[in-house]
């Protein structure tokens, strides 16, 4: 397990709490309490900061000064990037992410680095947020994947659709393939990992293997490709149901963390975490038919060269293997 040090250098901002008790020690407004707690940003800024939208009363973010009345709490996620920069920091909407479109259903690549969804510390550059541009109506994204995981995502474009593709994850109808390059040849070809996954005490973002409490979890593994000279392997991973880290949680419990995790004790690197959401199958809930989508090779991150990867993966069905296109 990482530091605390070593997984708060991990995230992408630094937290703030302030809890006012008192009503005549509260400060008059968010702006005020801003301005006396964090000296080193200057006043100026936080006008923009809040607009950013980094800034929490009582667990809501707010995106303009108001007053404070106690008991409240006051959080701020400080961006470790230039916030006025933020376009270059998160990577830009391509069209090409858009890899199924069928007026009710898509299937879009997020690429690592750009949350599913708004994060604590900016509401602006996210995959929902994109999409919802490019189209032009909200969508609606049932499952999601950590910011330094990429990969395939499904999306409900329609509202009449949003309920049916939601029912779909929660009955565990829709099946997920990840790829994840590990550290360490496993002794095990084929491996069912079940546990119950918790949160760890060491910090709020993590999660840990717990023998009470918690919420259950599976993962199918299989080894599928090593590189026996740099004791590196690669593992087709199939989550059976769909706790926050659970590949993450499941490799490192089995003393094989994914390279480039700073949060499980993953090998560091250049290229990331490597984790990719590569593959997924499932019936369509409008036309009846099996539909199975697989990641095109021109989407497959540098990390992916490390290892032998086969095109037609053993034991899938014959149309799983990497598609140019799809």
């Amino acid at each position: 397990m990482q530091s605390q040090l070593a997984i708060e250098e991990a995230l992408s901002s630094t937290r703030w709490v302030f809890e006012f008790i008192d009503q005549r020690k509260t400060p008059e407004s968010v702006i005020a309490a801003l301005c006396a707690n964090i000296s080193h940003i200057p006043d100026s800024s936080w006008e923009e900061r809040l607009e950013f939208g980094g800034v929490f009363v009582n667990g809501e973010r707010v995106y303009s000064d108001r007053a404070l009345v106690a008991p409240v709490r006051l959080e701020y996620f400080e961006p470790k990037y230039d916030f006025r920069k933020a376009e270059d920091y998160f990577p830009k909407f391509d069209p090409s992410w858009i890899l199924y479109d069928d007026n009710s259903l898509l299937a879009v690549f997020k690429p690592a680095g750009l949350p599913t969804i708004a994060n604590k510390d900016q509401r602006r550059f996210h995959l929902k947020g994109y999409l919802e541009t490019h189209f032009g109506h909200r969508v609606h994204l049932p499952s999601r994947l950590d910011s330094a995981t990429g990969g395939l995502l499904l999306a409900s474009k329609h509202p009449d659709f949003h309920g049916r593709l939601q029912r779909l994850f929660e009955r565990h109808l829709i099946e997920k393939y990840y790829l994840a390059g590990v550290g360490g040849i496993p002794g095990w070809s084929e491996l069912k990992v079940q546990s119950r996954i918790g949160r760890d005490r060491n910090h709020p973002v993590l999660r840990k293997t717990v023998e009470s409490g918690g919420l259950d979890s599976e993962t199918d593994f299989r080894r599928i490709s090593c590189v026996p000279e740099r004791k590196l392997s690669l593992l087709l991973a199939q989550p059976k149901t769909g706790r926050t880290h659970q590949i993450r949680v499941h490799c490192a419990s089995l003393g094989f963390p994914i390279r480039g995790d700073r949060f499980y004790g993953g090998e560091q690197n250049n290229l990331g975490l490597q984790l990719l959401s590569f593959a997924t199958a499932f019936v369509h809930p409008l036309s009846g038919k099996r539909l199975i989508l697989t990641l095109p090779e021109r989407l497959f991150p540098p990390w992916i060269s490390d290892y032998s990867f086969p095109l037609i993966l053993p034991g899938f069905h014959a149309d799983i293997g990497v598609k140019p296109e799809l």
